[in-house]
C-alpha cells in the first residue's frame, strides 16, 4: 500500500520528544501559494496511483488544527481526495471535524492521546455519529501510557503505540513491548485489535520492523517547507518539492531490508539507513505497477 503523507504545518502546540519537529530551528506553516503551485499535479499523481495500486491520503503536522480553516479548506478542495486526519485533538477542540467544507474529505480522524507528563485526566470526549475518530494513545514512556489509560475509562483506545524518544540514542525493545502489553490487557477499555498488534509484534520477528518499514512506502510531503522526505522522520534526505522529484519518488518506492536482533528500530535508525548503511530492495508488485506508470499523462 501507498502512503502520501501530507506535513501541512511544523507548528504544534505540544513538545513531544518522539517529534521532529520541536528540533527544529523555526517552524513553518502551509501557505495559499503553495497549495496553488503543487496540490494540483500531486492530485493527479494520487489519482494515477489509485488506478494500479492501493493508496491511502493522510494530513497531519506538527497539529493540524492550528493551520487557518479557510487554508486547510483551498488544500482539501484542491487535493479532491478523502484523507485521514491526524490530530492531538486542537482539530476536534476548534470544531473543524464539523465544518461541512472540511468534513466531505475525511475519511477518519487518528485522535492521538499523548498527555503530558502527570497530565491523566482527560476533560473531554470526542464522539461523532457521522465521522470514526479513531482514539488511541502515542508516547514513549510505558508508566505515563498506562496511568492514562487507567484514569481514562470512558476512552476506547483503539491502538497503543510505544514511541522512540529521538533525543536519546536508544531505540525501544522487545521486552518494552512485552512490558507494555502485559500491562495494559486488563483494562477493559483497550480494543482488542490495540492488544493483537502489540502480540504481533512480540511473536513475528519480520513484524517487530512493520512501522519503520511502512514509513519507505510513505510518500511523505512536506507543504511547510515544500519539500519531500523518504520518510516521515529523516529530516536529512529533504528533497525540494517538484513534479519531476515526486514522480521520481513514486518511480523509486522503496523499502528496506535489514536484520537488528530483538530491537525495533526508530527514527535515528531510519536516518542511518539512508546513509547506505543498510540495503533496499523493491516491493515487487506494486512497485513495478508503479515505475511503468506514465504520471505525465
Amino acid at each position: 500500500m501507498v502512503w502520501f503523507s501530507f506535513i501541512l504545518t511544523e507548528k504544534c502546540d505540544w513538545d513531544c520528544c518522539y517529534c521532529q519537529f520541536p528540533l527544529l530551528d523555526q517552524t513553518n506553516g502551509m501557505q495559499t501559494k503553495t497549495i496553488d503551485k503543487h496540490v494540483p499535479y500531486i492530485s493527479d499523481v494520487i489519482t494515477k496511483t489509485q488506478s494500479i495500486a492501493q493508496a491511502g491520503i493522510e494530513i497531519q503536522g506538527g497539529e493540524i488544527g492550528l493551520i487557518e480553516k479557510d487554508t486547510l479548506k483551498l488544500f482539501l478542495k484542491t487535493l479532491n481526495h478523502k484523507v485521514f486526519v491526524s490530530t492531538n485533538g486542537e482539530f476536534l477542540k476548534r470544531g473543524y471535524h464539523l465544518d461541512e467544507d472540511i468534513r466531505r474529505y475525511i475519511k477518519e480522524v487518528q485522535w492521538h492521546l499523548c498527555p503530558s507528563p502527570g497530565n491523566y485526566k482527560l476533560d473531554v470526549d470526542y464522539n461523532d455519529d457521522g465521522l470514526f475518530i479513531n482514539k488511541g494513545i502515542v508516547h514513549t514512556d510505558i508508566d505515563e501510557m498506562v496511568m492514562f489509560i487507567k484514569q481514562n475509562p470512558q476512552i476506547s483506545f483503539n491502538y497503543v503505540e510505544l514511541e522512540c524518544d529521538i533525543r536519546k540514542p536508544r531505540t525501544y525493545r522487545t521486552e518494552d513491548i512485552r512490558h507494555l502489553y502485559e500491562r495494559i490487557q486488563e483494562f477493559d477499555n483497550v480494543s482488542e485489535s490495540a492488544l493483537q498488534t502489540l502480540e504481533r509484534r512480540l511473536k513475528d520477528k519480520g513484524d517487530k520492523h512493520d512501522k519503520c518499514a511502512k514509513y519507505h512506502s510513505v510518500i511523505s510531503i512536506n507543504m511547510a517547507n515544500e519539500t519531500i522526505c523518504l520518510c516521515q522522520r529523516a529530516m536529512e534526505v529533504n528533497i525540494s518539492l517538484t513534479k519531476e522529484n515526486l514522480i521520481k519518488r513514486m518511480k523509486q518506492y522503496p523499502v528496506k531490508v535489514f536484520d537488528i536482533p530483538d530491537e525495533i528500530s526508530g527514527c535515528d535508525s531510519c536516518i542511518r539507513l539512508f546513509s547506505g548503511k543498510f540495503q533496499f530492495i523493491a516491493i515487487l508488485r506494486d512497485t513495478l505497477k508503479l515505475r511503468r506508470c506514465d504520471f505525465e499523462n
